[in-house]
């Protein structure tokens, strides 16, 4: 578990989705405030913890993927049952246009569309965030081999 700073809280009663995401701005705010130098030892462990976040993360994009598939195919199923409903307005000359008929079908899909929309956007935050974990990774590796050539010239074995 990451420290929480004295001006913050704890928030075990979240849903596990939402602690993760506060764990997680926790130790991006964690990361970015520690500036100190580093031995090859401890730049391990930031490796070790970095690769075992890009696992989560990538775990979680599929996951958001699945249920963005889920809410697609539950969208799409929920047109064309309004679509084949008895009240759906048939377009005909003098009677229904295509955009009535259009506008009755959306307004009984509002919440399929919903779900779809934030699941899309799950999806797109999910990519993000692994992308994210992805730069982070590199750098820290960079952080290593300067870290080992800083240690191989000055002489010091310091594992």
């Amino acid at each position: 578990m990451v420290a929480v700073a004295d001006d913050q809280e704890e928030t075990p009663n979240l849903p596990t989705n939402q602690r993760q995401a506060e764990e997680d701005r926790r130790w991006e705010r964690e990361w970015i405030s520690k500036a100190e130098a580093m031995t090859p030892i401890m730049v391990e462990a930031k490796l070790i913890d970095l690769t075992n976040r890009e696992f989560w993360t990538v775990k979680q994009l599929k996951d958001a993927r699945d249920a963005e598939t889920e809410a697609d195919i539950a969208y799409r199923k929920a047109r064309l049952r309004a679509y084949a409903h008895a009240d759906c307005p048939k377009p005909q000359r003098g009677g229904a246009t295509v955009g009535e008929r259009d506008a009755w079908v959306d307004a009984q899909v509002v919440e399929e569309w919903e779900a779809l929309r934030r699941a899309e956007t799950a999806t797109t935050s999910a990519a993000d965030y692994v992308k994210l974990m992805e730069r982070v990774s590199s750098k820290v590796q960079t952080i290593a081999r300067l870290v080992e050539q800083a240690y191989s010239v000055s002489g010091r074995v310091d594992r």
